[in-house]
């Protein structure tokens, strides 16, 4: 970001939170739909 003087590199940093927060939100939904929870 501005430590480089390059304002990209907050681009890459939202671009590559964006997918990890996906890949994060597919594994728990077929972790719940492998695992019901039966109290919720």
């Amino acid at each position: 970001g501005f430590i480089f003087e390059r304002p990209e590199a907050f681009v890459d940093l939202a671009l590559a939170y964006a997918l990890l927060n996906f890949i994060a939100a597919v594994a728990a939904g077929k972790y719940l739909e492998a695992h019901p929870a039966e109290d919720a």
